[in-house]
């Protein structure tokens, strides 16, 4: 089976795939255990870019003012209120009770923010330069 190939990591109710690289499809073919395969490498960005950009677009988008509650800690992506007003923004406000999308953003602009960093290399329009 070509899950076996991956790490599954369990958060809760959910789960984190991970490819790794034993599970890679490296010829032209479909060797006996590889799962995955780059099929095109459209552009590369750095996490730290990626992640900023779609923090800012986050935070710009929480209308309840929640990051603004987190004092000192409204702009440290790795303290627990920004994390929490992170995902209660994005996935809606009762999102650790039920993902039932109420008062979430909309599918279309979290797709659109995910794709930004791609697709400009300007950070003033949420871009993130290739590396």
């Amino acid at each position: 089976m070509a899950y076996r190939q991956g790490l599954v990591k369990h958060f809760g109710s959910g789960l984190w795939w991970s490819t790794e690289a034993s599970g890679e499809c490296t010829s032209t073919g479909v060797p006996a255990g590889c799962s995955w395969r780059v099929v095109k490498e459209l552009k590369r960005v750095g996490k730290l870019c990626a992640d900023a950009s779609i923090g800012s677009f986050v935070e710009k988008a929480d209308r309840r003012g929640c990051f603004a509650g987190c004092g000192p800690d409204a702009s440290n992506s790795s303290s627990a209120c920004w994390i929490d007003c992170f995902f209660s923004t994005l996935l809606g406000p009762n999102a650790t009770q039920n993902l039932n999308g109420t008062g979430a953003l909309p599918v279309a602009d979290a797709i659109a923010a995910w794709e930004r960093p791609f697709k400009s290399d300007s950070q003033a329009e949420g871009g993130c330069p290739p590396i």
